[in-house]
């Protein structure tokens, strides 16, 4: 592949070289770290074993050997052999991470069947398939190790109708009760065939295959709207509840105990004239991944934001997640107009404001509600979670530990200061916390992103990948676990995975300049120099929203032990981007932040 050329002016080259190289000096320490040596090659034990692993449950699900039909209990960590049937139940959802890095996603009343593992290193085909139901998977293409360019399946998956050979990354398949499949592909190429013919089935197009019929592509009119489904949200029947808990209990008992679908039919009669009802009815909604019906559900409840406080909390959700961020700020500083200092209103403002990138405003809108009512945990996590971010260390630390104080369950403040410890270099204190958390729930996405930075520090690249890897499929909107995979792609040599998921990072969080800073090193260090002034011009764009770089002025003093130095690596073993602390983000969305300290005027935060 030819280098870019710089679309300056000749004269102008000079500076605009300067400036990428300056950005890549600045932040290569808080990169990437790639040291291409026989450490690289050599195959693990853990590469090679051929089980798939069950990596989330929510709900109910089971397994059954393909020699027996006596179905199992299903649980979280389970390995699974090839061969294996994997089923989930009413209103369960289960996530699978399979040795070659290929991660999928069940919906409810889904079966599949795990038929042939391929092992990361081996030149061969996992072979899935799906006898019922829906599922959604992220596969990546299987590069010949001769030819870049000679890109095959990696994945095959088999419906009853139809087999389809995986080419690409993301895609959605259903199989309905007559076996006629519906394949949609969000990225990439799929290749769907019976013994009636054939079709390619590219990124933003879907297509059908009927019993007897060669499939047939169709028109797609919004791929998004498909996999809303595929998140972490859980339904949180008390919490919404509120004070009508007691008169509500009778439905918040029905969710509890799994009833979703049922739950959600019943509550659709009386939730119009019921806000509480409607905010049941929205959070059933919003796990079901139907975004739109729980907007129509909570509309008329929220008022413009004048209305019921949950109404206009979950409608904010359920905006965000169509795409429509700016408009659930909106909504909330409406409603925090017409009710001020409504604490569940400041910190639903505080995460939005963190997810836009506004650390101001997000600090703001915690702190009122810390000094509104001290005892709330989430308002510590918050600003612990800022000061996380900008590496105040000991604040975020005494945060944190205050939210925890407060609230010693709170995973999402352990996982968080977990991080925290990492980047301080206190691996101990990190695996410490991590262990609590994922004993508990071992789905915690957030605990497993924390889990993999701490095996980054520590050097173990492909063991940090695989824990971004499992995060990403139990939540995939989760930019930080993109971030970071793209870290260790690249530490392992697999540059063009790293492009692919710093591509992915940029996508989820806009206003985060990381990416681009990563991403003009990498094509700085492939001298695809017009490419990285490219990403530089990006970053630089974006600094405003960039939070410290104290680790790469401590790091241009001293490498860390679990690197290269990238001054020497790139001569000596090839190209190299030292893996400390990049920006990170606030929360579950992806977020970035301003580089401003405490914004003037902010409430006093209670001790």
């Amino acid at each position: 592949m030819k280098n870019p050329t710089p679309r300056s002016r000749p004269s102008s080259f000079p500076r605009l070289a300067r400036l990428s190289v300056a950005v890549a000096a600045a932040c290569r320490p808080v990169g990437l770290g790639l040291a291409i040596g026989a450490s690289s090659l050599v195959l693990t034990a853990q590469a090679w074993a051929a089980s798939a692993e069950i990596v989330m449950l929510q709900g109910k699900g089971e397994r059954r050997a393909e020699s027996t039909n006596v179905w199992r209990a299903a649980g979280v960590n389970q390995k699974l052999d090839e061969g294996e049937f994997v089923r989930t139940l009413a209103d369960s959802q289960m996530a699978i991470y399979m040795p070659d890095r290929t991660q999928v996603r069940l919906q409810p009343n889904s079966q599949l069947q795990i038929k042939t593992i391929s092992p990361l290193a081996a030149w061969s085909e996992s072979l899935l398939r799906l006898v019922s139901g829906r599922a959604w998977s992220q596969a990546r293409p299987q590069t010949n190790a001769e030819s870049a360019q000679i890109r095959r399946s990696r994945v095959t998956i088999q419906t009853p109708t139809v087999t389809m050979g995986i080419r690409g990354t993301d895609w959605d398949v259903e199989v309905g009760p007559d076996g006629r499949t519906q394949l949609v592909v969000l990225s990439g190429v799929v290749t769907m065939s019976n013994d009636h013919g054939s079709v390619e089935v590219s990124s933003g197009e879907s297509a059908l295959a009927e019993v007897g019929k060669a499939p047939v592509k169709r028109t797609l009119v919004n791929a998004g709207e498909r996999v809303q489904w595929v998140s972490s949200w859980r339904p949180q029947a008390r919490r919404w509840a509120g004070e009508d808990a007691q008169r509500l209990g009778h439905w918040v008992a029905r969710i509890e105990s799994g009833d979703f679908s049922g739950t959600a039919q019943a509550l659709r009669a009386g939730a119009a004239g019921d806000a509480g009802q409607a905010a049941l009815l929205a959070d059933l909604l919003l796990y079901q991944g139907d975004a739109a019906a729980a907007t129509d559900a909570l509309r008329g409840h929220a008022r413009d934001g004048q209305g019921d406080p949950r109404a206009v909390e979950l409608l904010a959700q359920a905006l965000v997640r169509q795409g429509q961020l700016d408009g659930a700020q909106a909504l909330l500083a409406r409603a925090l107009t017409a009710k001020p200092g409504h604490v569940s209103l400041l910190l639903a403002q505080g995460e939005l404001a963190a997810m836009a990138g506004d650390a101001a405003l997000a600090q703001s809108a915690f702190a009122s509600a810390a000094a509104t009512q001290p005892t709330n945990a989430r308002a510590f996590f918050g600003l612990g979670l800022v000061d996380s971010e900008r590496e105040n260390v000991r604040a975020a630390r005494e945060l944190l530990g205050k939210a925890l104080a407060l609230e010693p369950g709170l995973a999402a403040a352990k996982a968080e200061l977990a991080a925290t410890e990492s980047f301080a270099g206190n691996l101990q204190a990190a695996r410490s916390l991590l262990q609590d958390v994922l004993a508990k729930e071992p789905d915690n996405y957030q605990a497993l992103t924390a889990l993999g930075l701490a095996k980054l520090k520590a050097g173990q690249a492909e063991q940090a990948l695989e824990d971004f890897l499992k995060a990403g499929v139990i939540e995939p909107r989760y930019a930080r676990a993109w971030l970071y995979q793209a870290v260790a792609f690249y530490q392992l040599g697999q540059a063009d995975r790293a492009r692919q998921a710093l591509a992915k990072a940029a996508e989820l969080d806009p206003r985060d300049p990381m990416p681009h800073v990563y991403a003009s090193v990498v094509a700085a260090d492939a001298l695809q120099f017009g490419a990285a002034i490219d990403a530089a011009r990006a970053a630089q764009a974006r600094m405003p929203f960039l939070r410290s770089l104290n680790q790469a002025a401590s790091n241009q003093k001293a490498a860390p032990t679990w690197a290269p130095r990238w001054r020497n690596s790139a001569w000596r073993n090839g190209p190299g981007i030292t893996p400390t602390r990049p920006i990170r983000r606030i929360g579950a969305a992806a977020t970035s932040s301003s580089p401003t300290g405490t914004p003037p005027n902010s409430p006093k935060i209670p001790s």
